[in-house]
């Protein structure tokens, strides 16, 4: 189910649509003053693609708003990654003036990536952390949630016209941001020799690709080095126009599902040669296991919370009626929930509907082999009674020999047959002048 896509389908609109920046900017009372702090700022591709995504959402629903972008760390500015709109350059700051900038706006976003054993974060008033969890999905607002929603951020078309090779259509795109085992090399070896695909390599981290690459031509397979940093635009360009895409990390398998279902996501069961080529050959019908990835309609319904959170601490309506607040959010949950059971109900149905397309090509490819089969079985039928007719015509041949002997015998066989009828003949005319002496004596 393809949603509506933020700032509309223009091929001409700018890739982040960001007029809300500038509309209404003067008026204080209508514009949403936002500050969003990047404090998971690690130089990956993907954090800052969820980030730009998660903005131009805002952006897109809470037109007009004013975000002034805030960083812990200095790694998307050294990979020259500026989004478009940015009406002022994002601002390096320090931990602790996190809770200093929150009370300067009406909002704060938050990009926040704790590990397993960071305490628990600061509450700050007016300050929003993401990861999020829905209170009516249960579903976090993180990295992968966002992008699925690339396609809404980066349209289809978009995607088209910023992809960095015209090998893409006929290539796999091997993600090396987490380890490919042999065994799954080999298996992508296997498939990529016997459909004649390119295979190309991601690497969006520091991981060395040359081991990767050779494996690959080592098994004669033909492999492309695109030899230069991609944009996180040219990077979303490939993964879209790709033939299929194989990563171990779920969210370059998040951004690839928005917008094609050809993923192979290697998640830790790729260990032996028949889960890999399972998940591969998968991949290749289009039936990618999605099902441990949220949605888009769920991503957005998550999202929408953090939206309305958002419009809430704008406009503080938490302290003015606490009791209205209650009621709308029971509504949106009780609204989420059968959105929910739709957008389930609907994804058991493709599901279903993609197993049925497996079931019949299996089918139909059984159809065609047993086919097949019986085709050689007729021609070796066929050439069997061939045989045994030429062996039967030679049997009666020397059958006939051995019973009329040689050539030179032929006339002898031929008189004694007409000897035989003569004989005959004539024991017919005696019987005649028997009868005809009797009747003659009887009379006289």
């Amino acid at each position: 189910m393809e949603s509506q896509t933020p700032g509309g389908e223009l091929d001409d609109a700018p890739l982040n649509s960001t007029d809300g920046n500038l509309a209404d900017s003067t008026n204080v009372v209508n514009t949403i003053n936002l500050r969003f702090i990047n404090e998971c700022d690690d130089g990956e591709i993907t954090t800052w693609i969820a980030a730009e995504i998660l903005k131009s959402e805002i952006q897109w629903r809470l037109s007009p708003v004013r975000i002034k972008n805030f960083s812990t760390n200095s790694a998307f500015l050294e990979f020259g990654w500026i989004s478009d709109g940015d009406i002022e350059p994002t601002e390096i700051i320090t931990s602790d003036l996190i809770k200093q900038k929150s009370h300067e706006a009406d909002a704060t976003i938050s990009f926040y990536s704790p590990g397993p054993t960071t305490e628990k974060s600061e509450e700050i008033d007016g300050l929003i952390r993401l990861p999020w969890t829905s209170q009516s999905l249960e579903k976090k607002v993180d990295q992968e949630t966002l992008l699925r929603l690339a396609s809404r951020w980066l349209t289809p078309n978009r995607a088209q016209q910023l992809n960095p090779t015209v090998l893409a259509e006929t290539a796999i795109v091997v993600d090396l941001s987490r380890e490919i085992n042999e065994v799954t090399s080999r298996e992508i070896a296997r498939y990529a020799r016997s459909e004649n695909l390119t295979v190309i390599a991601l690497s969006t981290s520091d991981l060395n690709e040359e081991v990767f690459l050779e494996r690959m031509q080592s098994k004669g397979v033909l492999t492309e080095r695109l030899g230069l940093l991609l944009s996180p635009q040219q990077t979303i360009g490939l993964l879209a126009k790709s033939s299929m895409v194989i990563s171990a990390n779920p969210q370059i398998a998040s951004l690839a599902l928005s917008y094609h279902p050809r993923v192979a996501y290697l998640n830790g069961t790729s260990g032996t040669s028949e889960q890999s080529q399972q998940i591969i050959q998968a991949a290749s019908f289009a039936t990618a296991d999605q099902r441990i990835f949220d949605t888009a309609e769920n991503a957005l319904d998550a999202l929408a919370e953090v939206v309305e959170s958002v419009a809430l601490i704008r406009f503080e309506i938490k302290n003015k009626d606490q009791h209205e607040i209650y009621t709308i959010v029971n509504e949106r949950k009780n609204e989420s929930r059968a959105r929910h059971l739709l957008s389930a109900r609907l994804e058991k149905e493709r599901l279903l509907g993609a197993k049925t397309a497996n079931d019949l090509r299996k089918e139909v490819k059984g159809l065609v082999e047993q086919r097949d089969l019986a085709d050689l079985e007729v021609k070796r039928l066929q050439t069997n009674l061939e045989s045994q007719t030429n062996h039967l015509n030679h049997l009666e041949i020397r059958i006939a020999d051995y019973d009329q002997g040689p050539v030179s015998r032929t006339r002898s066989a031929r008189l004694k047959a007409v000897l035989a009828v003569v004989e005959n003949e004539i024991v017919i005319i005696v019987n005649k002048l028997r009868l005809y002496a009797k009747s003659w004596l009887r009379n006289n």
